[in-house]
């Protein structure tokens, strides 16, 4: 019985320390942190957020999910220099496994520059030092090519016991832009008000 208990407090000091590690991600690149405050308080910070523009909600109901985005003016936590930054907040329906169905939130910084040489070449560089950083706060991840879309790929970063990726990075073609972007994608869920990792063992 020791043994067992000794595991689960292992297992749990596990989750809470990936979570606390991961905020390194949220605080270098998303301006709006739902891992600092409550969800409740990190919600309202974004959708009133002066620095963003081009704002779209559509608020939760019976029918409905939340779904906010908008584009910033000035901030750009990146290297390069991006020609659009966009901020979506979306929540949406998931199965993992043998689980019930349930929603998250997609949380999503998503960063466009022009897809000629010069950009290319800046949106490797800034794809590859934000991998740098992500692998070395996840245990495990895994790559692959977007199959849908033109050289686009993608890294997925996991915990331990938990159903879903925490983290992924994308970087893919957008041809009706004459761009090229990278995404960050921040999957969270709001339990007792806190945000934390999707489907942990121990939510």
């Amino acid at each position: 019985m020791r043994i067992l208990l000794l595991f689960l407090f292992i297992l749990a000091a596990d989750s809470i320390q990936g979570q606390q590690q991961f905020r390194k991600i949220t605080r270098a690149y998303f301006r709006s942190d739902p891992f600092m405050t409550s969800f409740g308080s990190f919600v309202q910070h974004l959708v009133n957020d002066p620095d963003l523009s081009s704002k779209a909600i559509d608020k939760k109901t019976d029918s409905t999910l939340f779904y906010f985005t908008g584009t910033y003016k000035t901030f750009n936590p990146f290297f390069m220099k991006p020609d659009r930054l966009d901020v979506v907040l979306e929540e949406m329906p998931v199965q993992a496994d043998s689980l019930p169905s349930d929603t998250i939130y997609s949380y999503e910084l998503i960063a466009y520059i022009k897809a000629d040489e010069p950009g290319r070449k800046q949106v490797k560089k800034e794809f590859e030092r934000i991998h740098k950083l992500a692998r070395g706060e996840f245990p495990t991840f895994k790559h692959s090519a977007l199959q849908d879309s033109t050289n686009g790929e993608v890294y997925n970063y996991f915990m331990p016991f938990h159903g879903l990726a925490p983290f992924s990075l994308l970087t893919y073609d957008v041809p009706e832009y004459n761009s090229i972007c990278i995404v960050l994608i921040v999957r969270l869920k709001a339990i007792d008000n806190e945000s934390k990792f999707p489907f942990g063992l121990f939510d």
